[in-house]
């Protein structure tokens, strides 16, 4: 088995970002920190102990791509985005 990371999500929408946080228990990994709006990923971006970040691009009237930056300068971190596209998900 894969070695457990603990994730950040960054989210707004409750339903997703507890679905998301569920299937990423259910795979064995744990949740660092759970953000909902940008000043709190800016936050957890920096303080957290995280492995892995998954957010999501639009967050409500703004955007979380600056906070990608914030994660990348984290040595080990990973960063992947979820956009949607026309009701297709892509992971970039």
């Amino acid at each position: 088995m894969a070695r457990s990371l603990a994730v950040m999500i960054v989210e707004d929408e409750a339903l997703i970002g507890m679905a998301l946080a569920d299937m990423l228990v259910d795979l064995g990994h744990n949740v660092a920190a759970e953000a909902a709006n940008i000043e709190d990923a800016t936050s957890y971006a920096m303080t957290a102990n995280y492995d892995l970040a998954i957010l999501d691009i639009n967050l409500q009237a703004d955007t979380s791509t600056p906070r990608r930056s914030h994660c990348a300068t984290r040595q080990t971190v990973h960063v992947r985005l979820r956009l949607r596209a026309g009701g297709h998900a892509i992971v970039a």
